[in-house]
């Protein structure tokens, strides 16, 4: 059957993540071990924190029941499947937690499935927030009730406090666990409690990690003397309670609520009362044996100690829980497979599922019963397999918690990996100063490192760290020893104006005011005088001042026009978005922010940024120099030298109101510096590096611009239906019957700024330009919000006839008779330097140009045509005319 064979293909694809199920007899006359292979083996992977299973006690009161009971229930709990047993273990379960009432259930799984689906199907407006790394059961649960869910940053009370506070749902749920198993992360309970107090939330707390260690056996919340605010614990019997079961304490109405509508109470054979007489007894040992606790933490806190001392890395955290990442799917299983069968200590390996691909790791537990040999044993012989897999050096990034800065975390976690696999990453992502004062502006700020300093102290605290932070945030290259060691390859260093749906009808009717807000004072006077030639229909624009991070700037664009905080659009760096399109963790964050958004791509020529924009820098102490050395991208560290440079020489602070940004571009480089300083001084430059041409070569030059050569005449032409995004190759191509189809088209991009100038003249809503870079330059700078093809509008050529996504909308044919072809071929055929102002230029003219001219045009098509046809050293490639114009200029 075709069935049998998709299974087959199915496991056969997943051969690398199907698990080895190791077959450990348990003991119960040495809790810490088991047999494997006729060979006794240390245990350190147990969820039975305190080895209670294989209590006497609780065997012996076990099997009493069982003796007097049989061996199982008889059925559901509604029918025949209760038993006394039952409900005396759930009024122990209800006070264990200082509640009205407990609901037993078979596990802990079934108990976060039922509860939260019940919650989720039958109570109307309900939305989750959970923790993006919770349990699957919750996940589980969730998904099945088909409620509004929002997923916040794991154990990041703040998104937490921002999600609740932008949502309207009558009923909110807090889902998380008070310890995670993959982390062994606590939550802060106090402040989860102060939230949702603050936002008239209901809290379901996953307890099972917890359970029978912390609070006297009671939990976390009981430890923190909240388990009054907490409305529902779920609770497992199968941990350190060392049974089997799960449970949810709570109200008396929530739990008549869940017993009525969950499924996985309702429809499942009952826990055996011997079961529930054993977990009585184990309940009464937790309560009354706190020794029990005090040697397992004593154990975990010299586990946790030795492994510092031999410099392995594992995860911070408050817990029993001992997380070791490893990172390699390979190594985890190999080091895991050698441990058992070579050293006797049984440590499975966590991979995917469990855990996301990459994040393979060893989860370690220890016993209140393990001999400090047995941990001596565990740390030496886990030391010996983790050098002889190469996986011991670490390394911790620290950045900023906001999203941006998780995305440049990312991308610069996966370029170290690429260049040093054998090194552990830890993460952690820290709240800054500025992210703290949201409602100044940025040059307001008291300090100019507002959003480094914390950054830059845990560096000086731990010497393995490396901080990851946008350039552009660090104002002070060498201090404490830190120093801005490399940097990541720049990713687009321009602005972009987002736009909502509601300013796209402002401006098609024309005469509007839109309210567009911004951080800086450089954006706000560039803006100024940048939107008249870029917005078209006469539109207005009221610029704000505004902070916050990208979530909340482009979340002021979906408020209804009027609210308080109401935007029509935001500036903000092309960078971020970039990387949030292209970051695996957040990818669908950059599609829930830009759904039916409209990106406006502001030109360096006319819009310059700060020096680094669009840069990840990285900073560590002093001596990480020789580390960096691979990762380091030259190109980049060299444009951002000169770029500070030029920036310094103007002024310095994020208080100035202009740009500088350095271009390089097929061995070409530009620096644009435009605004204002703050004593008032107008920049406006463009200039032009390793110009290849003396003063009197170009004061000679026969410059195409001053001649009217070519007589232009409209062709009929058709426009595809499904013709949805257009590049304008030239400014003649924009005809009468063209304007409609590009003001209804969902991207309209233009070759050069005075193409978009004309566009934006003509009532057309331009998405940016290229710059005279070229169409291949698109794909660099453009933002996606849609995949069509684009269709290029021309002048008619063989290659435009050839390409099914060119459309020539005019011909173009020389005017031979005319005075000005006379006099350019004359100029031309003496002339020792060419500016060409278009390629159609060249392929008409270049017949007649000495063989050693020297030709300079612009550094798109035109420009790779040439480097075809001339010698390297006779072509001059130019930014922009106004560079040149300004090149000129200074030299005569």
């Amino acid at each position: 059957m075709v069935i049998f064979e998709e299974i087959s293909r199915f496991i056969a694809s997943k051969s690398n993540i199907v698990r080895k199920f190791y077959s450990i007899s348990q003991n119960t006359q040495k809790p810490s071990t088991g047999e494997y292979n006729n060979q006794t083996v240390l245990n350190f992977c147990s969820n039975d924190y305190l080895r209670l299973s294989k209590n006497q006690l609780l065997i012996e009161e076990g099997i009493t029941e069982m003796q007097k009971s049989g061996t199982g229930s008889g059925g559901t709990r509604n029918i025949s499947g209760s038993n006394p047993l039952h409900n005396e273990l759930e009024e122990k379960l209800a006070k264990f937690h200082e509640k009205e009432a407990a609901v037993l259930f078979n596990s802990a799984y079934n108990a976060n499935v039922g509860a939260l689906f019940s919650l989720g199907k039958y109570l109307d407006n309900i939305t989750f927030f959970s923790d993006e790394q919770n349990h699957a059961s919750i996940i589980h649960g969730i998904n099945l009730s088909k409620a509004k869910k929002i997923i916040y940053f794991h154990n990041n009370l703040e998104d937490l406090d921002l999600k609740l506070s932008k949502n309207s749902s009558q009923n909110k749920v807090i889902v998380c666990e008070s310890i995670y198993s993959m982390s062994g992360n606590r939550t802060n309970i106090s402040k989860l409690v102060e939230i949702a107090k603050k936002h008239k939330c209901l809290i379901y707390l996953d307890e099972v990690h917890a359970i029978g260690i912390y609070g006297n056996g009671k939990g976390i919340a009981f430890e923190d003397g909240l388990s009054d605010e907490i409305h529902i614990i779920n609770g497992t019997l199968g941990k350190a309670v060392g049974c089997v079961g799960g449970y949810i304490s709570t109200t008396s109405a929530i739990a008549q609520f869940v017993k009525l509508n969950a499924t996985t109470f309702i429809f499942s054979t009952s826990l055996p009362p011997f079961v529930c007489a054993s977990v009585l007894k184990s309940l009464e040992i937790i309560e009354s044996q706190a020794n029990l606790q005090q040697q397992l933490f004593a154990n975990v806190k010299f586990i946790k100690e030795a492994l510092k001392e031999k410099n392995i890395h594992i995860l911070q955290n408050s817990s029993h829980i001992i997380i070791l990442p490893i990172h390699c799917l390979e190594k985890v299983k190999g080091i895991s497979k050698n441990l058992l069968e070579l050293h006797n200590i049984y440590i499975q390996p966590i991979f995917y599922p469990t855990v996301p691909l990459g994040k393979e790791l060893l989860r370690i537990t220890c016993c209140p019963q393990n001999s400090q040999e047995e941990l001596e044993l565990l740390v030496e012989k886990l030391n010996h397999e983790l050098e002889l897999h190469g996986v011991k050096k670490s390394i911790t990034v620290v950045a900023r918690k906001s999203v941006l800065s998780r995305t440049q975390a990312e991308a610069f976690i996966l370029h170290i990996k690429e260049k040093y696999p054998q090194y552990y990453i830890a993460e952690n992502y820290i709240s800054t100063f500025g992210d703290s004062h949201t409602q100044k502006p940025i040059h307001e700020l008291e300090f100019t490192n507002a959003f480094t300093k914390e950054i830059e102290q845990a560096i000086v605290q731990n010497e393995n760290t490396i901080g990851v932070s946008s350039l552009k945030d660090i104002e002070i290259i060498t201090k404490n020893g830190i120093e801005v060691e490399c940097f990541l390859e720049r990713v687009n260093p321009r602005d972009v104006l987002i736009l909502n749906k509601n300013a796209k009808e402002k401006i098609s009717r024309g005469g509007n005011v839109l309210k567009v807000g911004t951080s800086s004072i450089r954006r706000k006077h560039l803006f100024e005088e940048l939107y008249p030639k870029i917005l078209p229909n006469n539109t207005k624009v009221e610029i704000v001042s505004i902070r916050g991070n990208i979530d909340s700037r482009i979340q002021k664009l979906e408020l209804n026009d009027g609210d308080d905080g109401y935007l029509d659009g935001v500036i903000l760096a092309a960078a971020g978005l970039i990387r949030l399109q292209n970051s695996v963790l957040f990818n669908d964050k950059y599609f829930e922010l830009t759904k039916e958004k409209t990106f406006i791509m502001l030109p360096i020529s006319q819009f310059p940024t700060p020096p680094g924009q669009g840069v990840i820098a990285c900073q560590a102490l002093e001596g990480f120099s020789e580390f960096f050395t691979n990762v380091n991208h030259l190109p980049t560290a060299e444009i951002v030298k000169k770029e500070k440079k030029l920036f310094h020489e103007n002024g310095t602070g994020c208080r100035q109101g202009f740009g500088v940004t350095h271009i390089s571009f097929k061995n070409h480089e530009c620096s644009f510096i435009k605004g204002i300083t703050d004593d008032g001084r107008i920049l406006n430059v463009a200039r032009q590096e390793n110009f290849s041409l003396t003063k009197e070569e170009i004061l000679k030059m026969c410059d195409s611009r001053k001649f009217s050569l070519y007589k232009r005449t409209k062709i009929e032409y058709t426009i595809p239906s499904d013709a949805k995004n257009f590049f304008v190759a030239t400014k003649h191509a924009v005809t009468n019957s063209v304007i409609p189809h590009l003001q209804n088209a969902n991207e309209v991009w233009a070759s050069g700024f005075k193409t978009h100038e004309l566009l934006s003249k003509n009532g057309i809503l331009c998405n940016g330009s290229v710059e005279s870079f070229g169409f291949d330059e698109l794909q660099n700078i453009r933002l996606p919000l849609n995949f069509e093809p684009f269709y290029t509008l021309t002048y008619q050529s063989d290659e435009a006839k050839n390409d099914p996504f060119t459309i020539a909308t005019y011909s173009m044919q020389l005017e031979t008779n005319s005075s000005d072809y006379k006099q350019f071929c004359e100029e031309l055929s003496n002339a020792n330097v060419v500016l060409w102002v278009s390629l159609q230029l060249y392929k008409d003219f270049s017949h007649l140009t000495q063989p050693n001219a020297k030709h300079v045009c612009m550094l798109g098509k035109t420009y790779d045509y040439i480097s075809q046809k001339e010698k390297k050293e006779n072509i001059v490639g130019i930014f922009n005319f106004e560079a040149l114009e300004q090149h000129i200029k200074s030299l005569s």
